[in-house]
């Protein structure tokens, strides 16, 4: 009866030792998986720092151009009000000069 139970003890044992060992090959190939991952992620944050370096000063450059766009038409629109008032201005003198014959 004894040897029964240590051969299934034996045989249990054994067993779990596959198993375990299928694991470990799983959880190395899941390993090897993230260092190609990691590797691939490492390449695309080196892309996206150059493009950010390339890129930088030119986004910089368009923002400010587009500020200076910006103050350059509040500019115009004030000396368009400006100039809209004075005509309103003239044609209520001319209405009155010609009024006044």
């Amino acid at each position: 009866m004894e040897e029964k139970i240590f051969n299934l003890i034996e045989s249990m044992y054994s067993e779990m030792n596959k198993r375990f060992e299928q694991m470990n090959k799983k959880f190395e190939q899941i390993d090897e998986k993230f260092e190609h991952v990691d590797k691939r992620f490492d390449e695309v944050n080196t892309k996206i720092a150059g493009l950010e370096n390339k890129l930088g000063g030119k986004i910089d450059a368009l923002f400010d151009g587009y500020i200076q766009n910006t103050e350059a038409i509040n500019r115009l629109e004030t000396k368009l009000d400006a100039l809209a008032e004075r005509v309103d201005k003239q044609e209520v003198e001319i209405r009155v000069i010609k009024g006044a014959k």
